[in-house]
């Protein structure tokens, strides 16, 4: 076996699990991987890509799972995955394909020209996602990041026979 070859395979590999939790999700009819995050630029996308090595029938795809919890990357069964602009997309665990979910209410970085799924990467409201919900939606942000007042009272009894300190009631 050529040297370079085995190189090649060896460096891939290592990127692969590097770039992976290493953890393949069940429940799809093609390797479906968690990751932390999907490409930042067109180098990195291609680079992620390359070590997917997806067939000429496949297109490296690095979205949200149908929960919206996790980021998934996996060789998705298109050349070409085309979406129309106000759109963000998902797989569908169920169903095994892409779903689209609207995103004309989000406070910034909805698509408003149609796009490539491998141009993701311009739209990163698409893939910032927590606690269940695209980031970029005002309920999102507030859902995460809202804090928790607690108004406490301070009692001070006067001291009696058998009451000595005081109370703090929330």
């Amino acid at each position: 076996m050529d040297i370079t070859y085995s190189v090649v395979v060896f460096l891939a590999s290592s990127l692969l699990q590097s770039n992976l939790e290493c953890r393949e999700l069940d429940g799809y009819p093609f390797p479906v991987y968690v990751t932390e995050s999907c490409p930042r630029n067109e180098a990195e996308w291609n680079k992620r890509s390359a070590v997917f090595n997806c067939t000429k029938e496949h297109t490296y795809a690095c979205f949200p799972n149908n929960e919206i919890t996790e980021l998934i990357e996996f060789c998705y069964p298109l050349q070409i995955i085309a979406i129309p602009s106000g759109l963000c997309l998902y797989l569908s665990k169920k169903r095994s394909q892409m779903e689209a979910y609207e995103c004309n209410g989000f406070e910034y970085g909805c698509p408003d020209k149609p796009y490539r799924g491998s141009w993701i990467f311009n739209y990163s409201a698409c893939v910032s996602i927590g606690e269940g919900c695209f980031l970029a939606e005002p309920l999102c942000r507030r859902k995460t990041r809202t804090p928790v007042e607690i108004q406490t009272s301070l009692h001070v009894l006067p001291h009696e026979e058998g009451n000595e300190g005081m109370y703090v009631s929330m």
